[in-house]
């Protein structure tokens, strides 16, 4: 059986079907981003702090706007703006910060649409835990 710390781990994921995205930065002037293109499309994404599964998420929009929505941090949006803050102390302290994605397809039910993106979320964060999301605390 698995253990807590070993789901924790990136590699974790990776081994099940995850893609390794980009890491974050942060530029010359303190502004956060990630150092490749992310696909435009929506997904299953997980913020990795060194080794470590820290957040996992869903985006109905593309993987590119919500890390956008990260790297700026707006007040209005409380977790982008607690996610941003968390990442630019986990980078200030010299650790490193990736993002992984999945692009689950869609599948039916007894002839009924079904998104499974945001079921494979929502049981990563159950079996998990993520440090970040507050359901996984």
């Amino acid at each position: 059986m698995t253990g807590q710390g070993d789901r924790r781990n990136w590699t974790y994921l990776l081994k099940r079907g995850f893609t390794y995205g980009a890491d974050w930065q942060i530029g010359a002037s303190g502004q956060l981003t990630v150092d490749k293109a992310l696909p435009d499309l929506p997904g299953v994404y997980a913020l990795i702090v060194d080794e470590d599964i820290v957040y996992i998420g869903v985006t109905a929009r593309t993987l590119s706007k919500r890390m956008a929505d990260y790297a700026r941090g707006p007040k209005a949006q409380r977790t982008s703006h607690r996610v941003h803050h968390l990442l630019k102390t986990a980078l200030g302290g010299g650790r490193v910060s990736r993002v992984l994605y999945a692009m689950p397809e869609h599948t039916d039910w007894n002839g009924l649409p079904v998104q499974t993106a945001p079921g494979l979320e929502q049981g990563l964060i159950q079996h998990i835990k993520p440090i970040w999301n507050l359901q996984g605390a």
